[in-house]
C-alpha cells in the first residue's frame, strides 16, 4: 500500500516544485538527470512504503534529499555562472545567496507541508493517536534550527559546513523515528503478554534509543544507527522468541489431542463440533478415538526430544505458567487437572476411556466447565492500551468487544494447581 498523499506531499512536494522550476526554465544535462533520477527514487518509495517512519529512514539511508539538493544547486550555479559572466568575487556572492534562500525556501516550505499533513492525519486517526504516529514538532523543530542558522548572515558554504559540523543534518535525520511510537510498540507487547521475551525487546529498543540520543549533539538518535542497534538486539532475542513459540505450540497440541479423546467419549459427541460436520460423523468420533493416543505417543517423543520436557513437566514449564497467569490459557484449572490426572494414563493406542470418566467429561462440558472463565481479559486489556492513545471507545468502535461466553468454571489458582 502506499504512503498516502498528503504524507507523500509533506515528505517530497517541495522538491517536485524545485525540479519543476528547473523544467519550466528549460534547464537540462546531467545534473538535471541525475536531480530528477533522486526524485524518481523518492516518488518510487513513497508508492512501496505504506509508513512514515519507514520511509523517512529509507530517504535518509539513501541520503535522497542531500542527493537531490546537489545537484538541484550545481544546476543553478552554473545557470548563475552563464548568466552573469562576472568576476569569480560577484559571481560566488550572487550565487551563494540565492542557493542559501532557495534552500531555506524549501525547509519553509517543508514546516507548512508538514503542518497540513498534521491535520489530515487527525482527520484519519484524532488528535491522541495522530501525536503517536505523526509527531509533526518533533519533525519540525529541527528544521527549524537549520532556518535559524541559514538566517544567521553566512555564506552558503558555511551554512552547509556549520550545520554539518554541528550535527544538524543528523538532528533532521533522527527526528524521522519519534520515540512515541517505540514507546506505543512498547505499551502494545506489555499489554498482549504474548510471551516476555517481546516484551524485553521492546524495552531493549526504548532503551538503545535513549541511549544513542543522550549523545547525539542535539538529543535525538540517528537513524541510521538506531535500525543498526535494533538488527542487533534482534539477532539477539529473536531465537529467544522463536524456542518459547515452538515448545508453545508442541504441549498445547498435546493438550488439544488429550482435549479431543476425552470428548469423543461423550455419548453426544457425533452430535457437536468437530464431528458433526464430518460426512460421517460417528466413524469421525471413532477414529478420533482411535488416531489421538498414537498421535500424542508421537509428540510426546517430540518434545522429549527437542525440548526435554515430559508429559509432567509441561505443567511447570515457564511457557505454561505464563500462559495461565496471563490469561492465554484456554483451558480451565479444573479440567486440565482433570486431563493431566485422570485422562491421560488411559489415553494409549488401542485403549478407551472408562465410562466413569466420560460421564465426568459430559457433566463438565454440560455445566460449561471447560473454558477459562478470564480470558476476556486478553481483550480488555487491548482495548485499555488502545484508548489510552486513540480516545475512550474507539477500540469498541473500530474492533468491537467479544461477546461475553458463559462459564462456570473458577479462575485459575496456581498455588492450588
Amino acid at each position: 500500500m502506499p504512503l498516502d498523499q498528503a504524507t507523500a506531499e509533506a515528505m517530497i512536494g517541495t522538491f517536485r516544485n524545485m525540479a519543476k522550476e528547473i523544467t519550466d526554465k528549460g534547464h537540462t544535462g546531467e545534473d538535471v538527470d541525475k536531480m530528477k533520477i533522486a526524485l524518481f527514487r523518492m516518488e518510487e518509495l513513497s508508492q512501496q512504503c505504506n509508513d512514515i517512519s519507514e520511509f523517512s529512514g529509507l530517504l535518509m539511508q539513501e541520503n535522497l534529499y542531500m542527493k537531490f539538493s546537489d545537484y538541484y544547486s550545481r544546476v543553478l550555479s552554473n545557470a548563475a555562472k552563464e548568466q552573469y559572466q562576472v568576476n569569480a568575487t560577484t559571481y560566488d556572492e550572487t550565487a551563494d545567496n540565492k542557493l542559501l534562500q532557495q534552500t531555506l525556501k524549501a525547509y519553509r516550505d517543508a514546516i507548512n507541508r508538514l503542518r497540513d499533513a498534521k491535520k489530515e492525519n487527525i482527520k484519519q486517526h484524532g488528535e491522541k493517536a495522530s501525536q503517536v504516529f505523526f509527531n509533526d514538532e518533533a519533525l519540525i523543530k529541527p528544521i527549524e534550527n537549520v532556518i535559524q542558522l541559514g538566517e544567521s548572515g553566512y555564506t552558503y558554504p558555511k551554512f552547509l559546513k556549520l550545520m554539518i559540523e554541528n550535527g544538524m543534518d543528523k538532528a533532521m535525520e533522527g527526528s524521522i523515528v519519534s520515540k512515541d511510537s517505540i514507546v506505543y510498540s512498547k505499551s502494545f507487547y506489555e499489554a498482549a503478554k504474548i510471551n516476555p521475551h517481546y516484551e524485553k525487546r521492546e524495552i531493549a529498543f526504548l532503551d538503545k534509543w535513549d541511549e544513542l540520543s543522550a549523545k547525539a549533539k542535539f538529543g535525538i538518535a540517528s537513524v541510521f544507527k538506531y535500525n543498526l542497534a535494533c538488527e542487533v538486539i534482534n539477532a539477539e532475542i529473536d531465537p529467544q522468541i522463536e524456542r518459547w513459540e515452538k515448545t508453545k505450540s508442541y504441549w498445547e497440541n498435546v493438550l488439544s489431542l488429550l482435549c479431543d479423546w476425552a470428548m469423543a467419549h461423550m455419548s453426544f459427541a457425533h452430535q457437536i463440533e468437530p464431528w458433526a460436520q464430518a460426512p460421517n460423523p460417528r466413524a469421525a468420533v471413532q477414529e478420533t478415538i482411535d488416531c489421538e493416543p498414537g498421535k500424542l505417543e508421537i509428540r510426546l517423543t517430540q518434545i522429549q526430544k527437542y525440548f526435554e520436557l515430559s508429559f509432567n513437566d509441561i505443567f511447570k514449564h515457564e511457557t505454561f505458567l505464563w500462559d495461565v497467569q496471563w490469561q492465554h490459557l484456554w483451558y480451565s484449572q479444573e479440567f486440565t487437572t482433570f486431563m493431566r490426572d485422570e485422562v491421560f494414563r488411559f489415553c494409549k493406542p488401542g485403549n478407551r476411556m472408562p465410562s466413569e470418566l466420560s460421564t465426568k467429561m459430559e457433566k463438565i462440558y454440560n455445566e460449561k466447565r471447560m473454558r477459562n472463565p478470564d480470558q476476556n481479559k486478553i481483550n480488555e486489556r487491548y482495548r485499555d492500551n488502545h484508548n489510552k492513545y486513540f480516545g475512550e471507545g474507539d477500540f469498541e468502535k473500530k474492533y468491537g468487544m467479544p461477546k461475553p461466553y458463559v462459564c462456570n468454571a473458577k479462575s485459575w489458582t496456581l498455588e492450588t494447581f
